[in-house]
């Protein structure tokens, strides 16, 4: 079975390869997205002379802002790539360049041969309350965000809402829903993504104007196709919130030693080698004993 993974990246040239290193078997792809504001060339300084040919750098790299549209397309350029490139997978997995696995590669590859071509994504419909910090995630999707504001101009802040109406509405027969951006598909799932995450489809065109897309886009394109009996809700992936709302995940450290010890998932997000090196070393044991 052979996988791609996708990796969102935008610090630790260093970590970077060796995330990818602990995942290249089966001479697995990796597809490395790097923020358009970062200088790239410490990455590939790192990366070579050992560049194996199955580690690629998108060519076409967006300037990354946490909320907007700018997520949605390094996303999708990193899907673009391996199908104009003609690269095939079972599998393709979105990936930050923080994350790690926690399990050993050869029970990755058993889980997905196990997995009767089914895909792994976190997912409920809209409104919800899982996003009650967000008005229910209303506040993502009724109103237009424009992309060189901070805010929404209906909005004073993030909770509270002014009286100015709705300025958007779904396409027509289109259920919203959100969860989290990272998951593991099955190459069926993704081909339909490439297939129809065009501009040309109003559902696209809809969240270029939405308040943190990357949490709602495939769940949305997904879950409103012939492919949403195939999706399980959950993406395999542990990781903890400082608090609820907050808009990013602690880092992992030594003290979450035993929850990742114990825990079902496959991968874990997120690392940060300048806070913490010790934590890889006892995943990278654990990994070793479980081959």
């Amino acid at each position: 079975m052979k996988f791609i993974y996708l990796i969102l990246a935008h610090k630790y040239p260093t970590y970077l390869k060796k995330l990818t290193e602990s995942l290249d078997i089966n001479k697995n792809y990796f597809i490395i997205h790097i923020d358009a504001k970062v200088d790239i060339q410490p990455y590939l300084n790192t990366f070579n002379p050992e560049y194996s040919g199955n580690v690629f750098f998108t060519p076409q790299r967006h300037n990354i802002i946490w909320g907007y549209f700018s997520m949605v397309e390094a996303t999708m350029s990193m899907i673009k790539f391996c199908f104009k490139q003609g690269l095939k997978a079972d599998y393709f997995h979105l990936l930050s360049g923080q994350d790690y696995p926690i399990k050993s590669n050869q029970d990755i590859q058993k889980f997905f041969m196990l997995s009767n071509r089914k895909s792994f994504l976190c997912n409920f419909s809209l409104p919800s309350e899982k996003w009650a910090y967000h008005d229910n995630g209303i506040i993502r999707y009724n109103y237009k965000w424009w992309l060189n504001k901070e805010y929404n101009p209906n909005y004073n802040n993030l909770g509270t809402k002014n009286a100015s109406p709705p300025e958007m509405k779904w396409p027509e027969g289109i259920k919203p829903y959100g969860g989290s951006q990272w998951w593991s598909l099955h190459y069926t799932c993704v081909q339909f993504l490439y297939e129809n995450c065009k501009d040309e489809n109003p559902i696209f065109r809809f969240f270029r104007n939405c308040f943190i897309p990357d949490e709602m886009f495939v769940q949305t394109f997904l879950m409103n196709s012939s492919l949403k009996d195939t999706i399980v809700n959950n993406n395999l992936r542990y990781f903890r919130w400082e608090f609820q709302g907050s808009p990013h995940p602690i880092v992992l450290t030594l003290k979450n030693k035993d929850e990742l010890s114990d825990n079902h998932n496959l991968f874990a997000r997120k690392f940060d080698p300048t806070i913490d090196k010790e934590i890889i070393k006892i995943i990278d044991n654990k990994r070793k004993k479980q081959n």
